[in-house]
């Protein structure tokens, strides 16, 4: 091979190479962007003080009930458990598109060890 089909391969590579690491890393960020900020949303049993704590590598904000929190590399059950640990009883859990049923809040809520109101 001539110098001048390596450079070619190597350039080709190297472009590859720097798009693959922009989509990996802007595409997630650009999703979470596009709701303010916020991946995670949860809603909880009762009314908290506002708070803001650093929960699996991410600021999670509440107030009135509510929490918001962007995109953490913790699976979204994670997620979850984390904030009712944290904040309490999780009456709702969105992340992203996905909303958590009924038996995953009640899952959520048990390892967590909240206290379940009623």
């Amino acid at each position: 091979m001539t110098l001048s089909r390596l450079s070619t391969r190597f350039v080709a590579f190297t472009g590859a190479l720097a798009m693959s690491t922009a989509l990996l890393f802007v595409a997630p960020q650009a999703h979470a962007a596009k709701n303010n900020g916020a991946y995670y949303s949860a809603e909880l049993a009762q009314t908290a003080p506002a708070k803001k704590e650093l929960i699996r590598g991410v600021f999670v904000k509440c107030s009135d009930g509510k929490c918001s929190a962007p995109l953490a590399s913790a699976a979204a059950k994670n997620m979850c458990v984390a904030i009712a640990r944290e904040f309490g009883e999780v009456k709702s859990f969105k992340a992203g598109e996905r909303t958590f049923d009924a038996a995953q809040i009640a899952a959520c809520n048990e390892k967590s060890g909240a206290k379940i109101a009623g």
